[in-house]
């Protein structure tokens, strides 16, 4: 007898692949993964640059180290000091890049100009062993045809206004627009910087004429600093003078005592680059110092004017090997001083509490005085050099 199979007890043959639901949750899958994974490996980044940073600290620490070292050997010792830091110990380190934090945008091609390879930074009579700048085949930095001997003049971007009330206590201010310098009666190739020095004390009429700066454009790399008439009616507080550091790292007063006995109204200087420092399009223009065929004597790539990605305790001579104390850290200028106040514009956005550079998911690498290297999350109240109990627990000496 023959048995035919039913068509209903026949089993349903099932196509090979997933079907459009199956599809749709796997891909829902990998989407919830991968937004819980992102934040984690972009925290795992910063990590990761946030210890590069505290090694560049550390790197800058030895390099002051070695510098002390050689600046024993000479009669009288010269002294440690924060201005012109990145010059001093450029000798020292192996790689200039180091003084670029690789948390900041332009990691590796902050350019400052006075920042020399070789061994302009090293004390007077010693001959470290030199690094050239990237992309220099030369250790010397001294062009094709010229004298090496040659002594290059200041940066602009190194020099700043010291001001002497005479009370035991002075402070620098860049030559560039800021809290306390305005920019005024801008030229092509042209523009003055007006002072007002009183505005670290917070008093002053705040006229910001008690100083006037004129800048020009030389178009050879090089720029006039000349120092300007003022009103009849107005006079500056204190005693002000423009200094920068000199071949030997030392700081050398450019103009003496303005107005008062010193320097007066047509006095000029010349300096290298960057013509402005504020501006991110300027850069060294100077070639003065460079090998044939190789990029100026600055860290980088010439084209940007950021200031400084790290600073200096001013008072690092004082505070040298205690582990209390800051030597340096995360910062925008190359000098900290305990009139530097976070809680206000330029340190801190408007609106907000963390400094712009805390750089580190909120965090900057403090380099102590005896040469550790810890993250703290900064802000404007924590470590804000300008409040008192942070400058007696951090900056100043004991």
């Amino acid at each position: 007898m023959i048995a035919f199979q039913s068509r209903n007890n026949r089993r349903p043959v099932r196509r090979g692949g997933f079907s459009l639901v199956e599809l749709m949750i796997v891909i829902g899958i990998i989407a919830v993964l991968i937004a819980l994974l992102l934040p984690t490996l972009g925290k795992a980044r910063s990590k990761a640059k946030q210890t590069e940073c505290a090694s560049q600290l550390h790197q800058i620490y030895l390099a002051s180290r070695s510098w002390q070292v050689d600046a024993e050997k000479q009669s009288p010792p010269p002294p440690l000091q924060a201005t012109g830091w990145r010059t001093m110990f450029a000798p020292y380190v192996t790689d200039l890049r180091i003084y670029n934090c690789p948390e900041t945008p332009a990691a590796g091609s902050v350019a400052v100009a006075g920042d020399k390879a070789g061994t302009a930074g090293a004390p007077s009579g010693t001959t470290p062993g030199t690094t050239g700048t990237p992309g220099s085949s030369g250790s010397s930095g001294s062009g094709s045809g010229s004298n090496p001997n040659q002594q290059q003049p200041p940066s602009l971007a190194d020099a700043y206004v010291e001001i002497d009330p005479h009370d035991g206590s002075k402070w620098d201010v860049p030559i560039k627009e800021g809290p306390w310098m305005q920019k005024r009666n801008v030229q092509p190739g042209y523009y003055e910087l007006w002072l007002e020095d009183q505005g670290f004390n917070g008093g002053g009429d705040k006229d910001f004429l008690d100083v006037g700066l004129g800048v020009k454009d030389n178009g050879d790399g090089t720029m006039t600093l000349s120092v300007l008439g003022r009103p009849a009616n107005k006079g500056s507080s204190y005693d002000s003078s423009v200094k920068a550091p000199g071949a030997d790292g030392q700081p050398k007063t450019i103009f003496n005592n303005i107005y008062k006995g010193g320097s007066q109204a047509g006095t000029s200087g010349v300096f290298g680059g960057p013509f402005d420092p504020n501006d991110p399009t300027q850069g060294s223009q100077s070639t003065a110092g460079t090998s044939s065929g190789s990029t100026p004597g600055v860290i980088g790539t010439p084209g940007t004017g950021e200031p400084s990605d790290y600073g200096l305790n001013a008072n690092v001579r004082e505070v040298y090997g205690n582990s209390d104390k800051v030597f340096g850290m995360d910062y925008t200028n190359s000098v900290i001083t305990t009139k530097d106040d976070w809680s206000k514009a330029p340190y801190t956005p408007s609106g907000s509490t963390r400094p712009v550079f805390a750089r580190h998911l909120g965090y900057s690498n403090i380099l102590y005085a005896d040469g550790s290297v810890r993250p703290f999350p900064v802000s404007a109240t924590q470590f804000n050099p300008s409040i008192q109990a942070n400058a007696t627990a951090y900056w100043n000496p004991r």
